[in-house]
């Protein structure tokens, strides 16, 4: 497999030149399988707590992605998830126990 690491904040992390890159929603999808794994492994005790583990999960990332593509981008990216969900009407989601 061809790779080229990342900058120091994505230690760890390598861009694959030798395989196609996968779908938004495949994407979508295994985020939520690797966010469901890692809320369980941190024995969240309520809800509080599962926030704010997600919460420490968007702060590394968005501290990895400046270390990728740069703060102005970075930033960008996130105020745009924050301002689609402060307009979304989610409404009433049903609460599931993660697997």
């Amino acid at each position: 497999m061809l790779a080229k690491p990342l900058p120091d904040s994505t230690e760890g992390l390598l861009m694959t030149t030798d395989k196609k890159m996968i779908s938004q929603a495949e994407a979508e999808t295994l985020a939520r399988k690797v966010l469901q794994q890692f809320v369980n492994d941190c024995h969240c005790q309520s809800e509080q707590d599962i926030a704010n583990v997600l919460m420490k999960a968007c702060s590394v990332a968005g501290v990895m992605m400046v270390a990728t593509v740069g703060q102005d981008e970075a930033f960008d990216r996130l105020y745009g998830t924050a301002a689609f969900i402060a307009q979304q009407n989610f409404g009433t989601f049903k609460k599931e126990k993660l697997q």
